[in-house]
């Protein structure tokens, strides 16, 4: 791995919801590349697993909605609880729904 760009983030700890794939993947994957230990929170578990194994550098993975409060309550709990907490939040994932422009 290479040296990071930003060594005062040597060490940091993020968490990344959407961090299974598309725009949240690649930045729980540059902030991996940091030596930023990430937390990747993702609707779909699975996914979240194999991009944690995927990226490594301690890279961890949770299930999360982000349309549920009560789930990203509970998954910032659990990711304080396991890691001892967090200095940076990318929260990335969106929900949206297609709707005419009138409605």
């Amino acid at each position: 791995m290479q040296s990071p760009s930003f060594p005062e983030l040597s060490g940091k700890r993020a968490i990344v919801t959407g961090g299974a794939t598309g725009i949240g993947r690649a930045i729980a994957t540059a902030l991996s590349r940091q030596s930023i230990q990430v937390a990747i929170c993702d609707i779909n578990l699975a996914a979240a697993e194999q991009a944690a194994a995927e990226i490594g550098n301690g890279a961890t993975a949770y299930a999360i909605d982000v349309r549920k409060r009560a789930s990203v309550e509970a998954t910032f709990s659990e990711v304080v609880e396991r890691t001892g907490g967090y200095e940076i939040l990318c929260a990335n994932a969106g929900v949206s729904t297609m709707q005419h422009a009138l409605e």
